[in-house]
């Protein structure tokens, strides 16, 4: 009685942590909370696929479902499907799956035509500050916002190579 008793203790507070939709232990993610990031990322990747041509190039924070449902070529920051990313990348950490990540500069160097894995996502679009605008212009880079129906929350924002024209978003100069 006393093991059942613990463990309905126990399923108690794992499915009180996954209603809250947070991180859980050790920085191991909720299924509560993967299922709704899940959703969230395959509404933005549908978008993508819709919106933007199929030479697309994304800079993502782990080629998962933004990738599998754009279906847009990407590179993995975390090195899933990048060599040198997963071999001679920093360690940054020791979560499974999240250890290495690619440096900025490496990133810059593959010249991605959005760069998602540093995105936005809240209800309403991004508008950064001068100092990070005037940053990423000097790279060639300037904030895009989607948002697509029924994303919660409403707004992901994503850096756009300026010079690139893609979908909705003409070219700068």
């Amino acid at each position: 009685m006393l093991l059942l008793g613990l463990s309905c203790y126990n399923s108690l507070g794992v499915y009180r942590a996954n209603q809250k939709m947070r991180y859980y232990r050790g920085g191991i993610d909720t299924i509560a909370y993967l299922d709704r990031f899940a959703a969230d990322r395959i509404k933005v990747g549908r978008w993508l696929r819709q919106q933007l041509p199929t030479d697309t190039y994304l800079a993502v924070g782990g080629a998962g479902a933004i990738v599998y449902a754009s279906r847009l070529r990407a590179l993995d920051t975390f090195g899933l499907n990048d060599l040198w990313i997963a071999h001679q990348g920093p360690r940054r950490g020791d979560r499974p799956g999240h250890a290495k990540f690619a440096p900025r500069s490496y990133i810059l160097r593959q010249r991605p035509d959005l760069m998602c894995h540093e995105a936005k996502h809240q209800d309403w679009p991004y508008r950064p500050r001068r100092h990070d605008a005037r940053y990423w212009r000097q790279r060639g880079y300037h904030w895009v916002c989607i948002d697509p129906p029924r994303l919660r929350p409403s707004h992901y924002c994503c850096l756009k190579r300026r010079e690139r024209e893609l979908g909705p978003w003409p070219a700068e100069r």
